[in-house]
């Protein structure tokens, strides 16, 4: 922390007094200042006259985006200010490490924001809890332990991109919105998950902090390091692949649930989920379409997506602690697993295809180019 000298409680008094907008007051003068008259464009004043109409669904941001005239730019001020507001000239600029519209823009950021607004739940009330079924105790077991997975894995989302929210420039209103609505949704993911592990007689199982005899994950992991500190690998980490796998993997989780309760965890999260890796694709997409050297982005995504397979397979899907509790709750018992590993085969080739897919709608094809292995190696 850098030494400073403090000022007494009266130095301090005294500064403040000394101010000239304070003297003025103090000398009877109660004129505004030119903020109140300024001509709207200028130094002093945004817009005036704007007025934003609200729809059939209350006052959304496409409404009041609607309302004030132009684009989002493409190179935003290096200023704290709101989008749309003035700021002068001699007002100091603002480190913001993302000043750039192409880094961390998407087409339907507003909508996702505003549907993220309309389906926010309870993970305390909005869960029938009272109608939870017991589960056999392998099958209880099999799925407390894929309850432990989800819950860290959520927990890294949230350390990986609140560092975020800080960084990019308040232009960008919608995307940091939209990045602190997900941190809230995972919030209420880790919530939820841990809430039904707690509450079934089972309990917590291990942490998927690493591998035994592999290499290091979670954020220690200097791959990880590497994606957290640029933004778009980031993103395509965790709202492309990474939550794009989980989302199909939670598809599956409905699929498997035998209670009201376990079935109504899924369908939620899934619509959260669901929105977090549409801003991923389409983010991605725009990033690609404006990025001044395309083709240099275009490898860079690609290397970036080899490490990211490679590193995803191997903490998280082939975990043990994650593909095996899977297979009994698929096989329908601890002795059945042969059955359940062979339903997921047929499993993660669909979400192997699904990832694919949404890669292509994104401009990154990885057909042909993927680590992700798309013959299941058990």
């Amino acid at each position: 922390m850098p030494v400073t000298t403090k000022p007494t409680k009266q130095e301090f008094f005294e500064e403040i007094r000394a101010r000239p907008h304070i003297q003025k007051l103090r000398r009877g003068d109660y004129r505004p200042e030119t903020w109140f008259t300024a001509t709207p464009g200028t130094e002093d004043w945004g817009s005036w006259g704007v007025r934003a109409r609200p729809g059939r669904r209350g006052l959304t941001l496409m409404d009041t985006n609607a309302a004030a005239a132009g684009e989002v730019p493409d190179v935003a001020p290096a200023v704290n200010v709101a989008r749309g507001g003035a700021w002068r000239s001699e007002a100091p600029p603002y480190p913001w490490a993302v000043n750039e519209k192409y880094l961390v823009w998407s087409e339907n950021v507003a909508t996702l924001f505003e549907e993220g607004v309309s389906r926010q739940w309870s993970a305390t009330s909005d869960i029938p809890w009272q109608r939870l079924e017991p589960l056999p105790p392998d099958l209880e077991r099999a799925y407390c332990q894929f309850l432990t997975h989800l819950v860290t894995t959520e927990y890294g989302v949230n350390d990986s991109l609140g560092q975020w929210i800080g960084r990019i420039n308040t232009t960008f209103h919608e995307v940091k919105f939209f990045i602190t609505q997900q941190m809230n949704d995972e919030v209420r993911h880790s919530e939820v998950f841990r809430k039904r592990a707690l509450a079934g007689g089972g309990g917590l199982g291990v942490s998927n902090a690493f591998v035994p005899n592999q290499p290091l994950g979670g954020h220690s992991s200097p791959i990880r390091q590497a994606m957290n500190s640029n933004f778009s690998h980031l993103s395509y980490f965790v709202q492309v692949l990474g939550e794009g796998v989980f989302l199909d993997n939670f598809r599956f989780g409905e699929f498997l649930a035998r209670t009201e309760v376990d079935k109504e965890i899924f369908r939620r999260v899934m619509q959260d989920e669901a929105r977090h890796v549409s801003y991923g694709v389409m983010r991605l997409k725009f990033y690609l379409e404006h990025h001044p050297d395309r083709a240099a982005a275009l490898e860079d995504m690609h290397d970036l997506a080899h490490e990211a397979e490679i590193f995803l397979q191997g903490t998280s899907s082939f975990n043990p602690q994650f593909l095996e509790p899977l297979a009994i709750m698929a096989g329908g018992g601890g002795e059945r697993m042969e059955e359940g590993m062979e339903i997921y085969r047929n499993v993660w080739a669909r979400i192997v295809e699904e990832y694919l897919k949404r890669c292509e709608l994104a401009g990154l094809p990885r057909r042909g180019r993927t680590y992700m292995l798309e013959e299941p190696p058990f």
